[in-house]
């Protein structure tokens, strides 16, 4: 039973949908974002908008 159960926590976070990229990255996609106002309009536009969702939701929900 201890087996499963360490099993099931190790791979929870595995399965997560969260992800990291580095900021040169995340420049070349958020810069044509930025120069449009901030209008969606591609796909890498969504990418930008979630990762800086996500950043700002973790900001509230765990460093107050």
């Amino acid at each position: 039973m201890r087996v499963l159960i360490l099993t099931l926590i190790l791979l929870v976070p595995l399965s997560s949908n969260a992800f990291a990229m580095s900021n040169e990255v995340l420049y070349k996609w958020c810069k044509p974002y930025a120069d449009r106002a901030f209008k969606v309009e591609e796909n890498l536009d969504v990418k930008c908008l979630a990762y800086f969702t996500g950043a700002l939701e973790y900001a509230t929900t765990f460093v107050t």
